[in-house]
């Protein structure tokens, strides 16, 4: 019986490595993947960031009203009405960084302290959208029970709906539209949730926001049909 020669031996396991190798690569590159994708976030967020990159979210950007007004302001006038309003402003800042950035403890404690679940920067975008770009399933619930508005519009048009389908969240596309988001709803390019889950590869969330398009219609086909008393 012939030995395989030793040379031979290591390049066929030379081979294998490479074909494991090359499959993972692959893997890598599947769209709905990690790799290569990108979170979009509302305006006075910080630019995109890849997914995977180890970041937890972008650092907001706020307007002159602010934290950075705040603590000028607190310096000059102790007036506790102006006071209590500045902390209310500060509250509202921290609760964006947190929402975004997946702190849901701050976000809960802040919440509790009287923190705005509507509160926007000056670009009109709110912590829901920010925590609905960046897949923050927990602290996307903890706006929702504290009222947050799913219809808010920001600047760009958009809402938060638009950001999580935008972005591939398939679970919060679901409870926002749970709680009444506008499925029609357009961003300054025209482009509604819809669009921009197929512009963006994902497949399942179109199909949940087609859905609930069919169940919405198939409800108003049924309530116009009802005769009237």
């Amino acid at each position: 019986m012939n030995t395989p020669h030793p040379h031979r031996k290591l390049n066929i396991l030379v081979a294998r490595l490479a074909v494991v190798l090359l499959l993972l690569m692959a893997r890598a590159q599947v769209p709905g993947e990690s790799a290569g994708k990108e979170f979009f976030f509302p305006q006075g967020f910080s630019a995109p960031i890849n997914r995977g990159s180890g970041i937890a979210g972008p650092t907001p950007q706020f307007g002159s009203r602010d934290v950075g007004a705040s603590t000028g302001a607190q310096t000059g006038n102790k007036h506790s009405a102006i006071q209590k309003e500045l902390n209310k402003t500060s509250k509202n800042s921290e609760l964006m960084i947190a929402a975004v950035t997946g702190d849901h403890a701050s976000v809960k404690s802040l919440l509790d302290r009287g923190a705005d679940a509507n509160a926007k920067n000056k670009f009109g975008s709110t912590a829901l959208m920010g925590a609905a770009a960046a897949g923050h399933m927990p602290i996307v619930q903890a706006l929702l029970q504290k009222k947050a508005d799913v219809n808010t519009t920001g600047q760009d048009g958009c809402t938060a709906l638009i950001f999580a389908a935008k972005n591939g969240h398939g679970a919060i596309v679901q409870a926002l539209i749970a709680k009444g988001a506008d499925l029609s709803v357009r961003d300054d390019q025209g482009r509604t949730p819809l669009m921009l889950a197929d512009e963006y590869g994902y497949a399942e969330v179109a199909f949940l926001i087609r859905k609930a398009q069919t169940e919405k219609k198939e409800a108003e086909e049924a309530a116009a049909a009802k005769p009237k008393k």
